[in-house]
């Protein structure tokens, strides 16, 4: 057997040196691992400094940009007053309760050539709507902090784009979200002459019946917006119930009353309610230019829209394409009798006094009776109307009263 032979170096045998060889590399691996441990803090540290480096920057930039935000709609605010003298800006805006045409229209009035730069979008304010971009101060203070900012970022935008300060912009809109509070009426006090409202007056029956009655995913039993269980509602609209915390209408009517209306009567008073408020505020505003589209057919609508691109100083050579249809239209399929007798009952709910009445509906804008949809007769309808002017009346149906009636 061959034994180990320690060789002595300096006192000191191979083993001894081996053990100093070992402890030296784990020595220096220690020292490695502890550098390395070391740096890797270094590294962490540097990269969670870095990282609230870049979040302080973020912030920074981010308040930089709100700042410069701020200051521009303070920019806006403060040249309300400038910008009601300008001749380069155009608001365009309906009147309508929508099931009227009011997007065809809407969308004819893009198409034409009326020689403006045309900005906003249809109904595009009814997601902010939502979020309380309506007025519903008595001083009309969110039209001057929310509306108008709003409308304006779309026409310094607009003119932005095409690289023209001096270019004619018009804001086109001929929804209805601005029917919610005041904001019609605050929009015609602060924009003045800037403004051109277009009121889209369709038949009345034709209106209720196309919220009613509608495809079933869109049909509506009530204008209200609050929230009623079991009833279906259009997106916007207004009612004169006391928890719609809207204010005061212009036709005023009783819980009581109003919640034993049928759903069509209800799209009635909405009609009546939106037609009401038009002719009051071309009465107190002045400065706003009006225009009016009247229709009850499609080749009236056809007409009206000339009218009106003529009015605005277009070209008239447009054709009107139909963009959305919420009834379908089919051949004797209404019962027309059954409407009047509900607007009969309707008027008589509302007690409604010969000045209003002239208002509503008159010989110049009568009740229009499409013979198209109805399964009557004219004479059929006619005794109908005696009947329930009768019943609930207790009148007889004069020359003047049928004069308020057309049946086409």
């Amino acid at each position: 057997m061959v034994g180990r032979i320690d060789v002595i170096v300096d006192g000191h045998s191979n083993s001894d040196c081996r053990n100093i060889l070992r402890f030296g590399f784990l020595l220096c691996a220690f020292i490695f691992l502890r550098d390395l441990r070391i740096n890797r803090r270094i590294e962490t540290t540097y990269a969670h400094v870095g990282n609230n480096v870049i979040k302080l920057l973020r912030h920074r930039d981010k308040a930089k940009s709100n700042a410069i935000e701020t200051t521009n709609q303070s920019h806006i605010l403060s040249k309300h007053a400038d910008d009601t003298t300008r001749e380069d800006v155009k608001f365009i805006l309906g009147f309508s309760t929508g099931h009227s045409g009011s997007t065809s229209i809407d969308e004819g009035l893009r198409k034409a050539n009326c020689g403006w730069h045309i900005t906003g979008e249809f109904e595009l304010s009814t997601w902010n709507e939502r979020h309380g971009i309506v007025d519903n101060t008595d001083d009309c203070r969110l039209t001057d902090d929310e509306v108008l900012p709003l409308l304006y970022r779309e026409v310094n935008a607009k003119a932005k784009k095409r690289n023209d300060q001096n270019a004619t912009i018009a804001y086109v809109d001929l929804g209805h979200w601005h029917n919610r509070f005041q904001t019609l009426e605050c929009l015609a006090d602060r924009l003045g002459e800037l403004i051109n409202f277009v009121r889209i007056r369709r038949n009345r029956y034709a209106i209720a019946k196309s919220f009613v009655e509608g495809n079933k995913r869109k049909s509506s039993f009530t204008p209200c917006m609050t929230k009623m269980k079991g009833y279906k509602k259009p997106s916007v609209a207004t009612c004169p119930r006391s928890d719609e915390g809207i204010g005061a209408v212009n036709l005023p009517v009783s819980d009581e009353i109003w919640d034993s209306m049928s759903p069509f009567q209800r799209f009635l008073w909405y009609s009546d309610e939106i037609e009401h408020r038009w002719h009051t505020m071309t009465l107190k505003y002045s400065n706003p230019s009006y225009f009016e589209i009247t229709w009850s057919d499609p080749e009236e609508l056809q007409d009206e829209f000339v009218n009106l691109l003529s009015e605005l100083g277009c070209d008239v050579s447009k054709e009107l394409t139909q963009e959305k249809q919420h009834v379908l239209h089919t051949a004797k399929s209404w019962n027309c009798s059954d409407f009047i007798l509900q607007d009969m009952e309707y008027r008589h709910m509302m007690k409604y006094n010969t000045e209003t009445m002239n208002v509503l509906v008159s010989a110049k804008y009568p009740q229009h009776v499409d013979m198209y949809d109805c399964i009557e007769t004219k004479a059929e309808l006619e005794r109908a109307i005696g009947l329930a002017l009768a019943l609930y009346q207790n009148e007889t149906v004069s020359e003047d009263f049928l004069a308020t009636w057309v049946f086409t």
